[in-house]
């Protein structure tokens, strides 16, 4: 990893030139379409009197004759090609053209390209033979009029989303499995047609007003698509020159719109240059490929050093951009090396960070954390896989619930530079899992204002959630998810925290501690609150005493009165009951856990699901996805500094009455006594912020005292 921070966005400076970027790239877009209208369109024609070669170069001349121009017929094996071109036989030149690839021996190997089935795998095969396509769980019938497909098409949500994903040829992706399972010829011939609609009407009726087919992403995935499609297809008796001829005619296109109208940078960027480096290592034979291949490798190599922090996160913190990002790395660095090229050690080096990111983060289940832009994405097989390639016995450790390799040292960690904390009683299926953010809010568009928020999962079921984000439709909903009111954290006279988007320059600073017997952090969130005109700090202190539960102490400081709301989502499958001033979950056969606020504050509590005036209580776990959820609202006022506790306890089985009672309570201290049945305990817990971090760097085991009081002790309730 880089050994130094590099600010990858100011505040202020950055926001005025990612603005000026986006205008830039809407003016070179223009200009884009200006080049192809001149370069290659014409006439739009019916793609059904193209049934041969010679068909082909009759309609579209501009388009072959390019094609030509930007291969390089100095390449060995186009000696034959070359000669054709001299004579302008177009033809006989297209011919041998797509012989030389049929013939060529140092073949991409296309199935170590060849994407997973993402979104159409589930539906019958008639379906997607009559233009029907699930995206992000969202089924739509692509409309055919007579100048073709509408590529357009907002699906049945209107989201720009489906048009984009429709675009980006996964469903070309999805038949072309289909054909390697079932070798039945319609699913080759769909991919032919709608692959040849999309070249003849993408640049020849390009859409004004909005331009689906041409957005960085989109090209880059398309080529991402094609390529193993195009190389598996050669062989087939059910193979078309024609179409072949007309994937590697757009092919120059693409590749001059990820060279010129490139993005700025974050997760677009990467993707759109393991595009490029894919288009320029499957296809060295065109003119600017060894070009294209270097401007993607400065890209890369520069983009792996500026997005990741050293502790391997993703300076978006968002856990499913973190993947998409080192799918875009981990793709170029395998297709390096495929191709006989070199993948420098320090590239390596930060690809085996954002992979330790994710081993170490994954829950229990095997999935990635919620938080942020995310879903909740299953990273177990990837784990496994990357655990082979860099030989890490402690990652399959964590993959397999402790099943298979080598034992990590600690079961909790912290990411300094993401603020990121992870608390775990073991690596078992059923272990304690929780989720604390501390950490900056992320850079560009992903981010929520969720700091100080905390997960909890235990007995293989989530208790305490991230509400997700649902869709990125400008509504309620938007709000809602992107907001501290869907999180677990404070809200201040109903109001959430300043949104902010920023990197950090340097890792936090002594804010972890973790022994064999408790783990200890916290953060601060002193960025104010939308709307509330004086300064409000939130404070929040996370003690989780492994195998037994987690203690949260917050502190709001403040010099006006204001309404404090503590949120807690539950997940959607628990069910809720209030005992005295408890929630618990009350689900039989399972897991459950007892929320308990400490006494001697008065709080209103509210239980609410699936409210909409206003939107409260909504989990997502993908996108286009929601469901409501059970949230227990707890609501006082403070005055002034105000201080107060709660134990989130954990159990198999029906949750034992547990008291929690304040025994001092200052800006310094929190002494509790908790009358746990089974273990009963007093704690103490430093909370003076300006002495937390020399003292857990000098004297840590005097952060937390523990004294154990007499008990008639017996096992934890379990299921009769």
């Amino acid at each position: 990893m880089m050994s130094t921070p590099q600010p990858y966005i100011y505040k202020t400076r950055n926001k005025l030139a990612i603005a000026s970027s986006k205008v830039k790239k809407i003016a070179l877009v223009n200009l884009f379409r200006q080049y192809i209208h001149l370069t290659v369109s014409n006439e739009t024609s019916d793609s059904t009197q193209i049934v041969s070669i010679k068909n082909l170069y009759h309609h579209r001349p501009k388009l072959i004759s390019n094609l030509f121009k930007n291969i390089n017929l100095e390449y060995p094996g186009l000696e034959e090609t070359k000669r054709y071109i001299s004579n302008s036989d177009y033809t006989k030149a297209c011919q041998s053209l797509i012989a030389y690839y049929q013939a060529k021996t140092e073949k991409i190997d296309w199935n170590n390209l060849l994407p997973e089935q993402k979104f159409n795998k589930d539906l019958d095969a008639e379906n997607i033979l009559n233009n029907e396509f699930t995206f992000q769980r969202v089924r739509g019938t692509v409309p055919i009029y007579q100048s073709g497909y509408d590529w357009s098409y907002l699906g049945a949500n209107e989201d720009t989303e489906w048009a984009w994903f429709l675009n980006r040829h996964y469903h070309v992706v999805d038949l072309f499995h289909a054909y390697l399972k079932s070798e039945d010829k319609a699913y080759v011939q769909y991919i032919y047609h709608s692959l040849r609609d999309w070249i003849l009407t993408s640049i020849s009726t390009p859409n004004p007003h909005y331009w689906a087919q041409w957005r960085g992403r989109e090209v880059a995935c398309r080529i991402l698509h094609w390529s193993p499609v195009f190389y598996g297809l050669l062989e087939s008796p059910h193979f078309s020159a024609v179409d072949h001829l007309l994937m590697l005619a757009i092919l120059p296109i693409h590749g001059n719109f990820l060279r010129r109208c490139n993005t700025w940078g974050a997760n677009w960027l990467a993707r759109e240059m393991n595009g490029l480096a894919t288009l320029a290592l499957c296809w060295p034979e065109l003119k600017h490929s060894p070009a294209w291949l270097e401007f993607a490798q400065f890209h890369m190599f520069r983009e792996s050093n500026l997005q990741v922090y050293p502790d391997g996160t993703h300076k978006e913190l968002t856990s499913h951009y973190h993947r998409v990002t080192l799918h875009d790395f981990n793709n170029f660095a395998k297709l390096l090396r495929l191709t006989g090229h070199q993948v420098p050690s320090s590239f390596q080096i930060t690809l085996e960070g954002m992979w330790n990111y994710l081993a170490f983060a994954m829950r229990p289940d095997g999935s990635a954390p919620l938080n942020n832009d995310s879903d909740r994405d299953e990273i177990r097989s990837p784990i496994r896989e990357a655990a082979q390639l860099y030989d890490r016995s402690d990652w399959l450790y964590i993959a397999s619930n402790g099943q298979e390799g080598t034992q990590p040292t600690s079961p909790s960690i912290c990411f300094p530079w993401a603020g990121h904390i992870i608390m775990r009683s073991s690596w078992e299926k059923d272990a304690h899992w929780g989720f604390f953010d501390v950490g900056p809010h992320g850079i560009n568009y992903h981010t929520h204002n969720d700091k100080l928020h905390i997960s909890i999962a235990a007995f293989g079921r989530d208790f305490l959630v991230d509400s997700g984000r649902y869709h990125y439709k400008r509504d309620e909903f938007w709000h809602y998810f992107r907001n501290s009111a869907s999180h677990n954290t404070i809200l201040i006279d109903g109001q959430g925290q300043n949104p902010e988007s920023c990197e950090t320059l340097q890792p936090i600073n002594q804010q972890f501690y973790s022994t064999s017997q408790f783990d200890f952090a916290y953060g601060t969130f002193d960025r104010g609150y939308q709307g509330i005109p004086d300064r409000v700090v939130h404070s929040r202190f996370l003690v989780y005493l492994r195998h037994k539960y987690w203690i949260v102490i917050d502190r709001v400081s403040t010099l006006a009165k204001h309404n404090i709301q503590t949120l807690w989502h539950f997940h959607p499958d628990c069910d809720l009951e209030v005992q005295g001033h408890s929630v618990v979950t009350a689900n039989r056969d399972s897991g459950n856990l007892r929320l308990i606020p400490t006494h001697p504050y008065i709080w209103n509590l509210k239980i609410t699901k699936g409210n909409m005036h206003p939107v409260q209580g909504w989990w997502s776990k993908e996108y286009n996805h929601k469901q409501p959820n059970p949230t227990a609202i707890y609501t006082t006022q403070c005055k002034t500094t105000t201080t107060f506790a709660w134990l989130l306890y954990p159990v198999m089985g029906v949750v034992p009455p547990v008291r929690v009672q304040c025994l001092a309570n200052s800006e310094h201290l929190a002494q509790l006594k908790i009358q746990d049945p089974v273990d009963p305990l007093q704690i103490s817990i430093c909370l003076d912020e300006g002495q937390i971090p020399s003292i857990l760097a000098t004297q840590p085991d005097q952060i937390i005292h523990i004294e154990r009081l007499s008990s008639q002790r017996s096992p934890r309730p379990s299921i009769s």
